[in-house]
């Protein structure tokens, strides 16, 4: 359920500061990280429905991580918008695997890639770019690739 300014207190300076915080939220973006999945539910509440919210990439997670992440952000009414760090890609199966588990679980449809801050590369990827010329983006039904 979303809340709309005008539904705000009309306190002056709460209402002030509650309207200025759901603007911010409806402009920005916000990620959580894939071992924080129960937050996309508490999140879900206060932004508006079909608002994007991102799950990271970080070190030492494979993109298989993700999914619990990814599953509760769309039960929770919101967009889930996956990012892929290339270099921490450790094969075209992994890839594929999360692609196809992603879209078919979720309704991932938007991906963000990064080439990822990781110093060498796991497999075979060290850039988004790399990533997006393998042509398995469009395959698996992601629309919009950031």
């Amino acid at each position: 359920m979303s809340t709309s300014p005008a539904q705000l207190s009309d306190h002056p300076v709460e209402g002030r500061v509650a309207r200025a915080m759901v603007e911010l939220l409806g402009s920005g973006s916000l990620e959580i990280s894939p071992d924080k999945a129960e937050d996309a539910r508490a999140i879900g509440a206060l932004l508006p429905s079909g608002a994007r919210l991102y799950v990271n990439h970080p070190p030492r997670h494979v993109l298989a991580q993700s999914l619990p992440a990814l599953k509760t952000i769309r039960a929770a009414g919101l967009e889930p918008v996956a990012h892929i760090a290339a270099r921490r890609v450790a094969s075209r199966a992994e890839l594929e695997s999360f692609l196809e588990r992603a879209t078919g679980e979720s309704g991932l449809a938007t991906v963000v890639l990064r080439g990822g801050d990781e110093p060498r590369q796991a497999g075979p990827y060290a850039s988004g770019a790399e990533l997006r010329s393998e042509g398995l983006f469009a395959r698996y039904g992601i629309r919009e690739i950031g």
